[in-house]
């Protein structure tokens, strides 16, 4: 491989996985932050709730 198509992947890996991380987040056009560390980075994720009424 050629020195500039490994210097293009390293970049595009670097890029590709930087997009994939935490982000910054709105609901109806208001910031969200943490109302316990003022943060304003989230990772997205998923969480399935077990509650006696939708299990």
């Amino acid at each position: 491989m050629s020195k500039g198509v490994k210097k293009f992947m390293k970049l595009f890996a670097k890029n590709l996985k930087e997009s994939r991380g935490p982000g910054r987040f709105q609901a109806n056009g208001i910031d969200i932050v943490c109302v316990h560390c003022q943060h304003d980075l989230f990772e997205q994720g998923q969480a399935q709730l077990n509650t006696a009424l939708l299990s």
